[in-house]
């Protein structure tokens, strides 16, 4: 089956996010990294996550979806870095009439 155009750069977005919050959870864990720096940074690269996801919102016409089904039981990052995997989830959906 062919994925929308709109699904593809969710899941390009999506999927950069996620090797990122990976790569630097690796570099938090080999470098001893202070707990404080890695909620300030897991936080700053959420709201980034934020506002991208809102501007493909702009640009395709199309909402999120929060994709609760996708969570990963295999991998246990540290909590900032758990709790952001979690948001990288969106999926385009229809945008309901207001």
């Amino acid at each position: 089956m062919r994925q929308s155009k709109e699904k593809q750069l969710y899941d390009l977005v999506n999927g950069a996010f996620r090797d990122i919050a990976l790569c630097l959870g690796g570099i938090f864990i080999t470098n001893k990294a202070d707990d404080k720096l890695i909620w300030e940074i897991a936080n700053s690269i959420e709201d980034i996550y934020y506002r991208t996801i809102d501007k493909l919102e702009t640009i395709t016409g199309y909402g999120v979806i929060f994709d609760i089904d996708s969570e990963r039981n295999d991998i246990y990052p540290h909590p900032a870095i758990e709790a952001l995997l979690r948001v990288l989830q969106f999926k385009p959906g229809a945008r309901n009439a207001d």
